[in-house]
């Protein structure tokens, strides 16, 4: 193995950019930036043939993918994928239903938060969700929940828009310091846009 590459047994909550899914080496935080993912997938695949040499090399990849999916990072981004395609559907959908809100009278949006977790975690005490939310285009306000955005009356809503809007600013701030698998620029403009749909009283979207 390659002397200037940091490839080691790790404790298991010590933080890591790879773990090998059989066994407890692993590569510390951090270090991966500093190589090539040619020379990160020579080091691996030595691993392999010395560590775990009755499986073979197609195996491993499986193991390695399936590892890869449990991730918490890869986990969000098939959520944002899911959202997207959520927001395409919403946008297409004109048939009257009683439990969507619908496009003439709602806009859809996305609406950050960062929850505790209930049982500790190796990935840590916070988890970043990305929530569909509506908008009412005539009284500007926002739900979380599709059932209680639709039966809600313009006249009877209560103004919450500032105690939800700093909710965001705060879940913004612990956000950068967790691991979510967001690419850093995709998620400040799903704050922005969050804080803007529920701050922005005159926003027609």
């Amino acid at each position: 193995m390659r002397r200037d590459f940091e490839m080691r047994e790790l404790r298991p909550e010590e933080p890591a950019d790879w773990r090998c899914p059989m066994c407890t080496v692993g590569v510390p935080l951090h270090f991966l930036a500093k190589v090539s993912k040619a020379v990160f997938a020579e080091v691996r695949e030595e691993h392999r043939r010395r560590a775990h040499r009755h499986v073979s090399r197609a195996a491993y990849a499986v193991k390695l993918k399936a590892a890869a999916l449990r991730k918490p990072a890869e986990r969000m981004k098939c959520r944002v994928r899911m959202l997207n395609r959520h927001r395409a559907r919403i946008g297409k959908h004109t048939t009257a239903d009683a439990a969507r809100p619908l496009p003439g009278n709602f806009v859809a949006f996305t609406w950050p938060q960062v929850l505790c977790r209930k049982a500790a975690s190796k990935s840590g005490k916070w988890r970043l969700t990305l929530a569909t939310a509506w908008r009412c285009r005539s009284c500007m306000g926002c739900w979380r929940h599709a059932k209680i955005a639709v039966a809600h009356k313009c006249a009877d809503v209560v103004d919450r828009q500032s105690a939800r809007a700093e909710g965001i600013r705060k879940a913004r701030k612990l956000a950068a310091s967790i691991e979510h698998g967001i690419d850093p620029a995709i998620l400040a403009q799903t704050f922005d846009s969050a804080l803007e749909y529920l701050t922005r009283a005159t926003l027609d979207p």
